[in-house]
């Protein structure tokens, strides 16, 4: 494992060969140690400074996934949020993921802060965490995001099939009061406008003048949609595939007719199934 100095410089040396602040640019660095409970509180202090010192480099870690939240009392005397408050975290240049547990008293203060929150269901489903309180983090002005996390706790990393599972799974928590359900366009306004508002872009999100021209498309007119009469809650809750037919980045066609542009997946399929059975 490296430490504190070593990870500093390498993050310095990544934003330095990668990070860009540019309006549209497709490739920005944030820092992003895995949580509290894992990570040494100076690297903290160390990554809070590094990020101050540039512009659009933004700060990210894991909280309130259970398992920090005894770890940081044991350690810190500190709930998680209190311990990123004290590190110099809680502000809008910082979004956190899972946030399944947090106190209820603590939730007014993200919004204040300004600081964001990655909702991903399905790991916290997988994981056996539970549900994060999403229309607490609604109510109280927190801007929420979604996301899949990586393999490790997500099998799929489908954001479509996690909207769907957060639309049904949320109705368990207000069961007698369909008005607090999430529904599909808040859904669908958290993994776009929301997310975006997560990774500090001002420039994503919404299709609006002067905004990247990002875009995704889905062909409605196909034999298992037939019957969708409201597109937005048809492509969220059908359970239908969730592969788009096109898909503009900056203006560039990346997916047309439902296949890359730019690679050949069979290929890649095909080399990666080499590659792993090389390593049988």
């Amino acid at each position: 494992m490296q430490d504190v100095d070593e990870v500093v410089r390498h993050c310095a040396e990544l934003i330095d060969a990668h990070h860009d602040p540019a309006p549209l640019a497709r490739v920005r660095v944030a820092l992003a140690p895995c949580g509290v409970h894992a990570d040494r509180p100076e690297l903290f202090d160390e990554l809070a400074s590094l990020a101050a010192d540039h512009d659009g480099v933004r700060l990210h870690t894991h909280l309130y996934e259970k398992v920090d939240t005894e770890a940081c009392r044991r350690l810190y005397g500190l709930t998680p949020w209190e311990f990123l408050v004290e590190h110099g975290w809680a502000g809008p240049q910082t979004w956190i993921a899972h946030v399944v547990d947090p106190p209820a008293s603590e939730i007014a203060a993200f919004a204040e802060a300004g600081v964001a929150v990655a909702h991903l269901v399905a790991p916290d489903l997988r994981m056996g965490w539970g549900l994060a309180p999403l229309r607490a983090f609604l109510d109280a002005g927190v801007t929420v995001g979604f996301g899949t996390t990586g393999s490790a706790s997500n099998d799929g990393a489908d954001l479509f099939g996690d909207l769907r599972l957060a639309a049904l799974a949320h109705r368990s928590t207000d069961p007698d009061d369909p008005a607090r359900w999430p529904t599909a366009r808040e859904l669908l306004r958290m993994a776009t406008a929301g997310s975006a508002a997560c990774l500090g872009r001002d420039d994503l999100g919404v299709l609006a003048p002067g905004m990247a021209a990002d875009l995704a498309a889905w062909d409605l007119r196909t034999v298992d949609r037939v019957g969708v009469h409201d597109p937005v809650a048809g492509l969220l809750m059908t359970g239908l595939s969730s592969a788009a037919s096109l898909v503009i980045v900056d203006g560039e066609v990346l997916v047309e007719g439902g296949r890359p542009t730019r690679l050949d997946p069979d290929a890649i399929a095909s080399e990666a199934r080499a590659a792993l059975a090389a390593c049988r």
